[in-house]
């Protein structure tokens, strides 16, 4: 990866990460959310692209892989769901999975990570 892409991702990433601070002090949500930024600016470091579509929970995160496919996650009151594949991956995914969690719309950037490496793997293992 380029340092000029590199340096794009970092500045997506302070973004996201003031924008959930700014939300954090506006409708006082958790402080787990800037957790999400700092893994969202991994994330894109890594390839992907990640877009923030609320602010506060349930958290949803929607954007595309490094294989291209775009994804689509959201923690709700009672699953984690990821939607993969297609035009719309909110709304009519290619692939869909969801993991029965209590309270998952409260659900900690690290807590969620372990879940959505759960979910990704998946995804890898649809065709196996």
């Amino acid at each position: 990866m380029s340092s000029q892409t590199t340096t794009r991702a970092q500045a997506r990433a302070e973004q996201q990460a003031k924008q959930i601070r700014e939300a954090v002090e506006r409708y006082g949500v958790s402080e787990d959310l800037e957790g999400w930024a700092g893994a969202a600016g991994a994330m894109e470091a890594d390839g992907w692209t990640v877009r923030f579509a609320s602010e506060q929970p349930p958290l949803r995160l929607e954007g595309s892989m490094p294989t291209g496919d775009k994804f689509f996650l959201r923690d709700g009151r009672a699953e984690v769901v990821l939607g993969v594949g297609g035009d719309d991956p909110v709304n009519k995914p290619e692939w869909l999975t969801a993991i029965p969690m209590r309270d998952a719309s409260y659900l900690p950037a690290d807590d969620a990570a372990e879940v959505f490496t759960a979910m990704l793997q998946r995804w890898l293992d649809r065709g196996a």
